[in-house]
């Protein structure tokens, strides 16, 4: 996430060295990304197939639709 004007950004949901995975932290070929006006985060995992919800401020996220791989 990179904030108005900011030249540095912070990694709010995967992995920050862009590794790729399974795990409810990670994903692999993440296709489209929403965040609703309280902050949440949708992420389509296209090669998981699912699609993964973070709260606000979470560590991790959770499956809402797919059934992963």
């Amino acid at each position: 996430m990179y904030l108005a004007s900011a030249s540095t950004g912070t990694t709010v949901a995967g992995f920050s060295n862009g590794t790729s995975a399974t795990s409810s932290s990670g994903f692999e070929n993440p296709s489209d990304v929403v965040v609703d006006s309280n902050g949440n985060i949708y992420v389509a995992d296209l090669y998981n197939s699912r699609v993964q919800f973070w709260s606000n401020g979470a560590s991790y996220g959770i499956t809402i639709a797919g059934s992963g791989k």
